[in-house]
């Protein structure tokens, strides 16, 4: 019998460049460019917080595709 690993997530949560280009279905250079524009934040080189990147980057989809002028966009994910 084989016993599964289970991990805890919470907002202290650290993961990779790597894990968040699979997540979001997109290369590491364009997570390096959502960093760049503000989207996400790196909470150390090459780490993100994963609760928080999440929320930040489905905030800033679902203001996208609202069609919301991207200056509030930005500003709401100034928190």
């Amino acid at each position: 019998m084989s016993e599964t690993a289970k991990t805890k997530l919470d907002d202290k949560t650290v993961v990779n460049t790597k894990t968040i280009s699979k997540m979001f279905n997109m290369t590491e250079r364009n997570v390096r460019y959502l960093v760049d524009d503000g989207v996400i934040a790196r909470v150390a080189h090459g780490r993100y917080g994963l609760i928080d990147t999440v929320s930040r980057y489905v905030t800033f989809l679902k203001m996208s595709y609202d069609g919301i002028d991207e200056n509030k966009v930005m500003e709401s994910l100034e928190y």
